[in-house]
């Protein structure tokens, strides 16, 4: 900018001339602000504050405290981040009276997400006397999978996962009597965007149906003598195989 200027003073001869001015451009200093969010949920979006005259405001992130470097904040879905601790800073470009600034780093977290065990059928039975059962896990959040059966707290049988990864199979359950109900709970275990999470299985154990048995009597009558008689059976058979006392 010039400035002219003429003077004019008692006792003094009048004075003319000029100056040249410099205005120099503002340094601003704005802030910006990253909320937390969850993976697979809504992402959330950079803001800035403390901008002058529109300038263009371009964000980066970081896995690093710093502000260079950075990952441009563009095109983000609510996976493309893994679940961690981030920084957000922003540049803010030159105006016509600001000079183009970087702000400080912020922090922000993507949170784990809860995990899920979702299964085909969540009840099954199956007859006394049967060895094994298995059912089908439908969906998982994809943590290793990890099985336990049990009949209370007692933990019963051996729950493995096929090859296939999603069926289950439950060995050494023929010796359990009719009317139990074996708990099996599948879980998945915490990965790097879930958290644990789990689902249950209820088996129960059903009576054999069908069967015709015999009962074999080591005496086949009695004399009356005024007294009652409580036998005791030499052998009992279903449809042809011979029971022992804990069937």
């Amino acid at each position: 900018i010039v400035v002219y200027y003429y003077i004019v003073a008692d006792n003094y001869n009048p004075v003319s001339g000029s100056n040249t001015i410099t205005v120099n451009k503002a340094t601003a200093k704005p802030v910006v602000s990253m909320n937390d969010y969850t993976y697979a949920g809504t992402v959330s979006e950079p803001s800035i504050s403390g901008v002058n005259e529109d300038a263009t405001v371009t964000y980066y992130y970081s896995s690093e405290n710093k502000t260079t470097g950075g990952i441009k904040w563009e095109n983000i879905t609510n996976t493309t981040l893994d679940a961690g601790d981030y920084f957000m800073y922003a540049e803010v470009a030159a105006t016509s009276n600001y000079e183009a600034v970087v702000t400080d780093a912020v922090s922000f977290k993507v949170n784990k997400a809860q995990g899920f065990v979702n299964l085909v059928n969540d009840t099954g039975s199956m007859t006394y006397g049967t060895d094994k059962h298995s059912f089908v896990i439908d969906s998982t959040h994809g943590g290793e999978i990890i099985l336990t059966s049990k009949v209370g707290g007692t933990n019963v049988g051996n729950a493995t996962l096929g090859n296939d990864g999603n069926t289950v199979t439950v060995t050494g359950l023929g010796s359990l009597s009719a009317g139990t109900i074996v708990t099996v709970t599948v879980t998945s275990a915490e990965n790097t965007n879930y958290l644990e999470a789990s689902a249950t299985y209820t088996l129960t154990i059903n009576s054999v149906s069908g069967v015709t048995l015999v009962v074999t009597l080591p005496e086949s009558s009695y004399v009356y003598d005024g007294e009652s008689k409580t036998p005791t059976p030499t052998s009992v058979t279903a449809n042809g195989t011979t029971l022992n006392s804990s069937d």
